[in-house]
């Protein structure tokens, strides 16, 4: 059985072709988070952990 930090390491290597990589470049680079403001306001909240 694997251990959870296991589980969450192995989610860091994606395998894609070349087309998908191409689609994901794109969409990274339009920078999504631009201009959501429901995202930047989660992002001001004070975090779980600090």
């Amino acid at each position: 059985m694997m251990s959870s930090e296991e589980v969450i390491l192995d989610k860091r290597l994606l395998l894609i072709d070349d087309v998908a990589f191409d689609a994901f470049e794109q969409a990274i680079e339009a920078n999504p988070a631009q201009g959501n403001e429901c995202l930047h306001q989660l992002l001001k909240r004070p975090k779980r952990w600090s």
